[in-house]
């Protein structure tokens, strides 16, 4: 496989993980199998992200591969590298956006600096702890020999 498509193939990492997360706890409680309270708030958490930074992570990927389009891999690894930092402004608009319908202009407004500090850590944490997991995994992969070297322009 080349480095390209794990690349491409990675971007669906942040929708599958909070997606295989979210019955975990279900499950495990349904059994009667005891949960380390920090790990639940890690993946409820996990699992959050994923209902929250869906939609805004479909457009920021939509961009990300229209953008991509004859790039090479180092500028394919650093526009995954921005990546969080562009996905900030995607989900800010997305959640003013739901607030001024639901609340109006007057709410909108005065919540938008809570919902920046609210938010920012959650983008960025998550956004570069999946970076940080497709990169060592690439580097891996490569390392291993099950990943081409030399790839061409996307």
């Amino acid at each position: 496989m080349s480095v390209i498509r794990a690349y491409k193939l990675s971007l669906l990492l942040p929708l599958i993980v909070p997606a295989l997360l979210a019955p975990v706890l279900p499950i495990l409680s349904g059994l009667g199998i005891p949960f380390p309270e920090w790990l639940a708030g890690a993946v409820y958490f996990t699992v959050y992200s994923g209902i929250i930074g869906g939609i805004p992570y479909l457009v920021l990927v939509a961009l990300l591969l229209l953008w991509a389009r004859g790039k090479s891999e180092a500028q394919f690894r650093r526009g995954l590298v921005l990546s969080p930092l562009l996905m900030l402004p995607i989900v800010c608009v997305l959640i003013e956006t739901v607030s001024l319908l639901r609340f109006g202009l007057d709410s909108t407004l005065s919540e938008l600096g809570e919902v920046i500090v609210f938010y920012t850590p959650f983008v960025l944490g998550f956004g570069y702890a999946y970076v940080c997991i497709v990169l060592s995994s690439v580097w891996a992969l490569r390392r291993a020999g099950w990943l081409d070297s030399a790839a061409p322009a996307i």
